[in-house]
């Protein structure tokens, strides 16, 4: 055992070696009815399939074994693995680990185990569960249209279960199938999760838009703020990919609304010369750094994921991160040989049901002070956890922040000052770097899964929109002292919401709470400008996405529309 893991490798000779570990799970012990193994594992080092290593479990006394698992080949990979074994519940059962083959001591191959559990219920591992469905000739006949329902709970199916998000990396397959008579149309809501960019794009293929008017599709980012309308005409062609970039969420001085989308798509079957004629669609969604058509993986490089519905027919809640600047000094707007100093906020919210985890030096935050006539003032601040690392003060480069846990629910911040000064006449000088650097603002973070072990639940956000000063402009200014967020909720698009129950939350964790009157409207007074809040709507009959405010000004003002109705129906079980 080495750092709290089993490691196995390095023997001289042989093969054959095991290490085991022996369990009663009968009466007389742990009185187990069904029982499962499960462990995390890593391979270091390289070498061929000849480097083996077998998990086996015996019910008897280890007089005879069965194989799970034979793990061999690669060059490197880790994983999770959990195993039915409720066949050898005995007063003896034992598993182990076998030496296969290789791992001798002239290679470097080295296989780790850790977390080793037997255990009695069939609740999965904490993580990303991947789906994979075989489509070859031999199961489906050579039919390789099908419709798939899917759904993941925690083991209560219904109303009373928790129901588990969904995603797709990176495509997501449309179809209507042709009717009797006339044509058939089929509606989509999906929710792309919207993480790095300045412009994001829609990819589809074979929407067959020569042949009419074959559906469309709608992007509703996550304030409702931004929305981005794709007609008939502007899909993609028979046997044909299909791109639509589009941008204007962001500007320079907020770099916002990145999170949980909504998409409305819908899809047409038309009528050709033979009759009626069904449609069938691919969709996936990237950011600004995506290669061009076609795609050569699943996921897509530079795509993002999209969720499906939840039980109650709306987008899961995911972690966002943001950024902005306000001008505290100097002239305003900066000219040319001028220094103006301005202030960066970067704001990461978990607005999920588990904690988020940050840890150095691999899961933090970071920013860039790019240079070019922008550089490091410090007055560095952190709501929660600490700086790494940062430039010297008129230096520039990255600052790392190691925000540590971020609870449910929470809302982490830090700001900074950077010195700005022109060069020439309506000069764009970023403050903070471009998408296209691996520099520019982002979080990697282990998801509210929790699992440290698994590749996918270490999350990388970002890189976001750069923030910009431009020569001659004018910027916003932070008010002093004391503001207000007014608002307004709505029910539809023009009636206002009564009586809705409106949260407001500050960076620590402090929260207040209004009531909407008879057309919808809200208001928080008193709030320290500067500071960075949550607002979330609560209501028996609509669901509303959380929406974070930097209060830059004495006042701000926000507007919810409903995502869904709670009592939508499962949008998500039918696919």
């Amino acid at each position: 055992v080495s750092g709290g893991e089993l490691r196995i490798g390095g023997f001289s000779s042989g093969s054959g070696q095991t290490v085991w570990r022996q369990a009663d799970l009968s009466g007389t012990g742990l009185n187990f009815n069904t029982a499962f193994l499960s462990f995390s594992y890593r391979t270091t080092g390289s070498g061929g399939n000849a480097n083996q290593i077998a998990v086996e479990v015996s019910g008897n006394n280890g007089t005879t074994w069965t194989t799970l698992e034979t793990f061999s080949g690669g060059a490197g990979g880790s994983g999770t693995r959990m195993y039915d074994v409720t066949g050898f519940i005995s007063n003896n059962m034992r598993i182990r680990f076998r030496r296969a083959g290789g791992y001798g001591s002239g290679t470097t191959r080295t296989f780790f185990a850790d977390n080793v559990e037997i255990h009695d219920d069939r609740l999965p591992m904490p993580g990303h569960w991947e789906v994979r469905i075989n489509m070859s000739d031999s199961v489906t006949s050579g039919d390789d249209i099908n419709a798939v329902g899917i759904r993941a709970h925690d083991g209560t199916s219904g109303a009373g279960g928790t129901e588990l998000n969904i995603y797709a990396a990176s495509y997501v397959q449309l179809g209507v199938n042709n009717p009797t008579s006339g044509t058939l149309t089929r509606s989509y809501t999906l929710y792309p999760y919207i993480t790095s960019g300045c412009s994001a794009a829609k990819n589809d293929f074979d929407y067959d838009s020569a042949s009419g008017t074959v559906g469309s599709m709608s992007f509703i980012s996550n304030s409702n703020a931004f929305t981005q309308n794709f007609s008939s005409g502007q899909l993609s062609v028979n046997n044909s990919w299909s791109r639509g970039n589009f941008s204007g969420w962001t500007t320079d001085q907020v770099s916002a609304d990145y999170g949980i989308w909504t998409g409305n798509m819908s899809i047409t079957s038309y009528i050709v010369s033979g009759g009626q004629n069904s449609n069938y669609a691919t969709f996936y969604m990237t950011n600004s750094q995506a290669a061009n058509n076609p795609p050569t993986a699943n996921p897509a490089a530079n795509s993002f994921r999209i969720y499906l519905p939840t039980d109650s027919g709306s987008g899961p809640v995911k972690p966002q991160l943001s950024q902005r600047y306000t001008q505290v000094s100097g002239p305003n707007p900066v000219g040319v040989g001028q220094t103006g100093r301005m202030r960066v906020s970067v704001i990461f919210h978990n607005p999920t049901a588990h904690p988020v985890t940050f840890s150095s030096p691999n899961h933090m935050i970071t920013s860039n002070i790019p240079g070019g006539g922008v550089v490091f003032a410090g007055n560095i601040s952190v709501t929660n956890g600490g700086i790494i690392s940062q430039p010297s003060i008129g230096g520039t480069g990255n600052i790392s922040w190691d925000p540590g846990v971020v609870v449910a629910g929470g809302v982490v911040t830090m700001h900074y000052d950077v010195d700005v000064t022109p060069a020439s006449n309506g000069q764009r000088l970023p403050l903070t770097a471009a998408p296209s650097s691996a520099n520019s603002t982002r979080a990697r973070y282990v998801d509210e899964t929790g699992n440290v072990t698994q590749p996918q639940a270490t999350y990388l956000f970002g890189g976001l929109c750069e923030l910009a000063v431009s020569a001659g402009s004018f910027n916003p200014a932070p008010s002093a002292g004391l503001g207000a967020v007014n608002g307004r909720v709505f029910a539809n698009g023009t009636a206002g919401l009564l009586n809705a129950t409106v949260t407001i939350t500050d960076a620590n964790g402090n929260s207040r709470v209004s009531r909407t009157g008879s057309f919808g409207y809200f208001s928080f007074e008193g709030l320290m400008s500067g500071e960075t809040y949550v607002v979330s709507v609560t209501s028996r009959n609509f669901q509303y996405a959380p929406q974070v405010v930097t209060l830059a000004d004495s006042m701000a003002e926000v507007t919810f529309m409903p995502i869904s109705t709670a009592a939508s129906t499962d949008l998500g079980r039918g696919r």
